[in-house]
């Protein structure tokens, strides 16, 4: 495979699309450095620095096609004035974050939202509409294959050693959907 940097046009495309990506609403998110097969990427995620590295022979395969199609989709969304209509009043938004974040707040300022953290704190009629409902509720077997390593997780999680529950925070976040910690 030929020298990513003799190719000169991808080259640029790249260092044009992170150059637009390192400041983001005003904090650096991450920054890069070039070696001669592969891009390591230091990306600031929660507070944590993260390194990525990415091999060159990536952006000759139609994974990197896609994301490129993809990024220019993103860039359009970021680099846009757009306009949402709610409740016959229209509100224009310079970039994506501040759509999303208007479209939350509308939504939050009409609804209630509670939380338990456990049913004990429920009414009963709260806990109908949540738990107890056979027609809604969902009931799912739990088995504990192994009991050591649960064990461990879940002293890890509980205990007072915090650079443990980072850790497994850390490495499990990635895989968590709407994670709340």
């Amino acid at each position: 495979i030929r020298h990513f940097k003799d190719n000169f046009k991808y080259f640029l495309y790249i260092k044009k699309m992170f150059k637009k990506s390192l400041i983001f609403e005003n904090k650096k998110v991450f920054t890069f450095d070039f070696a001669d097969d592969y891009i390591k990427v230091y990306l600031k995620e929660y507070g944590t620095l993260k390194l990525y590295t990415i091999d060159f022979n990536f952006f000759y395969k139609k994974d990197f096609r896609i994301f490129k199609k993809v990024s220019k989709f993103l860039l359009f969304l970021y680099n846009k004035c757009h306009f949402i209509r709610y409740k016959n009043i229209i509100n224009g938004f310079y970039g994506f974050n501040n759509l999303i974040g208007s479209v939350k707040n509308k939504v939050l300022n009409e609804c209630t939202m509670q939380r338990y953290k456990g049913l004990g704190e429920m009414s009963p009629v709260q806990l109908w509409y949540t738990t107890m409902n056979p027609k809604t509720r969902n009931l799912q077997l739990l088995s504990i294959r192994d009991l050591e390593s649960a064990d461990k997780i879940f002293t890890d999680l509980m205990g007072s050693n915090v650079d443990n529950r980072k850790k497994i925070i850390d490495d499990y976040s990635n895989n968590a959907f709407e994670l709340d910690v």
